[in-house]
């Protein structure tokens, strides 16, 4: 169940609780499927229980492993944290690129969006398949792991960034 839903110019985002993407993407389908056509998820009590303790044996490994990280990199790693709202995830992505500029060697749960050449795709295919709501693209990867390399062509200088997932 949504906690809250946003209406932006005709994007209906609703915000979960839920933390683990399949989660979400469940959840959303349960509650909105019939909106877009599509069929309904039937209730597995089962099922739901299943899901729910993947994830959270799935956000008990992701701790250990950020703790050994925050061991081995110490205040190289930068944590900016998962946000709830549109507002906060603006900071959250504020504070990601800051934390990029400033090149820390690894960030956890920063938050990215869609830019220059991806907002030109997304625009191109909203308007190649007369899409209903806009095409957004944005994330919140579980680690942003720098990687020096001169000349790479990249906004930073010597250094880009490359998106990892702790599984």
């Amino acid at each position: 169940m949504p906690e809250f839903i946003t209406v932006k110019g005709g994007l209906l985002t609703a915000h979960f609780s839920h933390r683990d993407p399949l989660e979400t993407c469940l959840a959303f389908r349960r509650q909105y499927g019939e909106l877009f056509g599509l069929e309904p998820i039937p209730y597995d009590e089962a099922s739901d229980v299943m899901i729910t303790l993947a994830s959270q044996f799935g956000e008990q490994h992701e701790q250990e492993v950020i703790s050994e990280l925050a061991q081995e990199y110490g205040d190289g790693l930068c944590r900016i944290g998962g946000q709830e709202s549109d507002a906060q995830m603006e900071e959250q992505y504020r504070l990601t690129l800051e934390a990029m500029e400033q090149g820390k060697p690894m960030i956890h749960s920063g938050f990215l969006k869609m830019s220059g050449r991806s907002a030109q795709w997304a625009a191109e295919v909203e308007q190649r398949f007369d899409l209903p709501a806009p095409v957004m693209l944005w994330g919140e990867p579980d680690l942003l792991r720098r990687v020096d390399q001169p000349n790479c062509g990249s906004r930073f200088g010597d250094y880009y960034y490359v998106v990892a997932d702790v599984k």
